[in-house]
């Protein structure tokens, strides 16, 4: 391709990219719920902001690198630029500097995206968050040694945050919202759905749990599996520990249950008894790891979700064919799809859940039509 025809047709190449970058963050390719997710991204404005221009510089240097346009069009190059500048934008104070940290940090997980994506797909695994997590990593080592990158205390006071969106009209709404007495485990539900975007706030979390069930209920449903599961293992080992927080449980836990009980395996009883089964190893894997990398300085992010997910599906792929886990034989975002189509056979076993046979048959169909 000349270079004329690679930049001709790239504000849609563009929006195409940064809409699937930002549903990708709940293994979807929803449009209208990525748009949600973004506008949400600027409840808090400095990450916001850090998102959405890491992702035009990196969905940008794809092209001048010559990556496979289909490919990036997905989102798979590009949603751990999405985090990194999320993550940027959330921790440090906006300077000269700041800005040119995050192009090149832009630059750097796409190019490390690309080799993780390369190298696991060599093994048939997917590269889930592993070059936000390198990225991040890098600019949190290397950010100390330039005296014009400084961290924020915007999070200390990030009510100031909402006063900034909307003036006091939102600033009112959102203190009055935050101070409303409900169970335990919806705003803990709630501040964990938040934190998945680098926010930790139940207007956030209730808004992005509203999209996610218009998008797909087998996704919430295995979001609040994994929440719950969760909180019980908290409770009955004697409460949190060093390194567990809102983020974990939702990147980390939540984010365990929905991958591997509905969205890298095909929906069954036996997928979400697993992905419940799953939630206390990354629990492990949290502390374990924290320990770790809290000796440099560096969060832990979703690095034990990444471990517990390829680790989980290597075991299937090594275990071989069977009827009663499936993996997804071709990846194409359609769970909501699938579970749509597969209704009937719902209907006709009042109700229950899928069965496997059923499911991976339906599934083969949409996959032949995707093909022809």
């Amino acid at each position: 391709m000349t270079n004329h025809g690679r930049w001709r047709n790239f504000p849609i190449f563009l929006r195409d990219t940064l809409l699937n970058s930002y549903a990708m963050l709940f293994f979807s390719n929803d449009r209208p719920f990525a748009v949600a997710v973004m506008l949400l991204s600027f409840l808090n404005p400095y990450a916001g902001v850090g998102g959405l221009v890491a992702l035009v510089v990196g969905i940008t240097s794809t092209r001048l690198i010559g990556f496979s346009a289909e490919q990036v069009r997905s989102g798979l190059y590009t949603y751990g630029t999405l985090l990194t500048g999320l993550g940027m934008g959330t921790f440090y104070e906006w300077s000269t500097g700041y800005w040119i940290l995050l192009a090149l940090a832009a630059l750097f997980s796409v190019i490390v995206s690309a080799v993780f994506i390369a190298r696991m797909g060599r093994f048939g695994l997917p590269a889930l968050s592993l070059g936000f997590i390198a990225t991040l990593w890098l600019v949190i080592l290397s950010a100390g040694a330039f005296s014009s990158i400084g961290l924020t205390e915007r999070n200390i006071y990030w009510l100031n945050e909402m006063y900034a969106v909307g003036g006091s009209d939102v600033l009112r709404f959102v203190e009055r919202f935050e101070s409303l007495e409900i169970p335990r485990f919806l705003s803990g539900f709630f501040r964990s759905m938040s934190a998945i975007i680098f926010q930790n706030n139940m207007l956030t979390g209730l808004l992005l749990t509203l999209a996610l069930l218009r998008v797909s209920r087998i996704s919430l449903m295995l979001m609040i599996l994994g929440f719950g599961v969760s909180m019980t293992f908290i409770e009955v080992m004697g409460g949190m520990t060093s390194g567990v927080n809102y983020y974990n449980l939702g990147t980390n836990f939540m984010l365990v249950s929905l991958a591997l009980g509905g969205f890298y395996v095909i929906p069954s009883a036996r997928s979400f008894l697993w992905a419940a089964l799953m939630v206390p190893v990354s629990y492990l894997l949290v502390v374990g790891l924290w320990k770790i990398t809290a000796a440099w300085g560096l969060p832990v992010f979703s690095l034990p979700f990444c471990v517990t997910v390829l680790l989980f599906l290597r075991a299937l792929q090594i275990a071989g064919a069977d009827d009663r886990m499936l993996l997804t034989p071709i990846q194409r975002w359609i769970s909501s799809l699938l579970i749509r189509r597969a209704m009937p056979i719902v209907t006709r076993h009042r109700f229950r859940l899928i069965t496997i046979a059923s499911t991976s048959r339906c599934l083969r169909r949409l996959t032949d039509r995707l093909n022809m």
